[in-house]
């Protein structure tokens, strides 16, 4: 069985090297790239191939990893997870729709509701936390 080929991008050394270490530990996972920069990002997108980007999006970051549609556009194929520290339930729903992303997290999620992403998203499937579908079933009864 092939391994599930991740790049992660945030702009904190610390989390990068933390969220490393421990996706390395799983046998299905291999970090093929961390990255810091939509810059960088969109640079290692081609070359690496990632099957997911774990997209870490921050508010008021300018340069943002918010980028996601320029990523789907250079690797189609990759899965991104977007895992926002966005506060309001607006923010939080706002992200998921204008980031071409099909799947979405908080910054407040387990390690093992990552795990559950990657695998998740790497065979194709959606994944949405408890705290983000709850937004979406409040949306569409707002929207009934």
């Amino acid at each position: 069985m092939s391994k599930i080929r991740v790049l992660f991008l945030d702009d904190n050394t610390i989390m990068n090297n933390h969220i490393k270490e421990l996706l390395n530990t799983k046998e299905n996972v291999e970090v093929v790239g961390v990255v810091e920069s939509a810059t960088q990002a969109i640079k290692m997108l081609s070359e690496l191939l990632p099957d997911v980007i774990i997209d870490f999006k921050m508010p008021n970051l300018n340069e943002g990893f918010g980028e996601t549609y320029r990523k789907r556009m250079i690797n189609p194929e990759a899965n991104i997870i977007v895992i926002t520290a966005y506060v309001d339930e607006e923010d939080r729903y706002q992200t998921f729709q204008s980031d071409a992303s099909d799947h979405l997290m908080l910054k407040e999620s387990t390690t093992i509701e990552l795990i559950s992403a990657i695998n998740t998203v790497a065979k194709g499937n959606t994944f949405l936390n408890v705290e983000v579908s709850c937004i979406f079933v409040k949306k569409l009864n707002q929207a009934c």
